[in-house]
């Protein structure tokens, strides 16, 4: 359940059945950088109560070797609250970034609108809202339909293009380096990983080993 670690378990649960010589290599940066943050807080701090499910969404295309799969990534937050963040391999492999993108986003919208539903059953409105680094893909979600270079797309996950029609969510644009779900697709630098995760509301108490050691595990 831990941010900061979702990605580095993703990765090493593929070697369970078949491990290769790197995986124990892996697994002790992973325990390394535990012994250092064995504890990590998730804070809610007091604040007024946010219309919004505000939702950060990532994709890594063709992230993972052989199987040229992608990764998807998702923090949902509520106000300053993170409800919950994942990172899952794409079961279709992607034919682009904006098609990688685009399934991640629909992932991510379900995630959001599930949860937007669960609320209304307490009569507490929220309005999902989704952020993407991700202009290829914004341009799909918005379109209706597919044309041209996307009419291999999976239909199924075209749903959103409705979803946004009805303004059942909103879609908006974020920089990549306010995006954090980003580190839930791809390892990044040690700076920007801890930015993100402190984003999130995560407390360490230890800070004996650096954010360092797992940015550089996997790679």
């Amino acid at each position: 359940e831990r941010m900061d670690m979702q990605l580095s378990v993703k990765e090493l649960a593929k070697g369970v059945r078949k491990p290769k010589n790197y995986s124990m290599r892996n697994l002790k940066l992973l325990t390394r950088y535990l012994r250092g943050r064995p504890t990590a807080s998730n804070v809610y701090e007091l604040e007024g109560v946010s219309a919004f499910i505000d939702t950060n969404v990532d994709s890594d295309w063709a992230g993972e070797k052989p199987s040229m799969k992608s990764t998807s990534g998702g923090v949902l937050m509520w106000g300053r609250s993170l409800l919950k963040s994942w990172s899952t391999t794409q079961t279709t492999i992607a034919m682009s970034s904006a098609e990688a993108e685009l399934y991640a986003m629909s992932k991510c919208a379900q995630q959001c609108m599930s949860i937007a539903s669960l609320a209304a059953d307490f009569e507490m409105p929220l309005k999902p809202v989704i952020y993407s680094d991700a202009t290829a893909a914004i341009g799909i979600a918005y379109r209706s339909g597919l044309g041209g270079k996307t009419r291999h797309v999976k239909v199924q996950y075209l749903w959103i293009q409705g979803a946004l029609q009805k303004k059942e969510l909103a879609l908006e644009k974020v920089g990549t380096a306010d995006n954090p779900a980003d580190v839930l697709t791809k390892f990044v630098a040690s700076e920007l990983m801890s930015k993100h995760v402190h984003s999130m509301g995560y407390k360490f108490p230890e800070h004996a080993i650096s954010l360092e050691i797992l940015s550089h595990s996997l790679r």
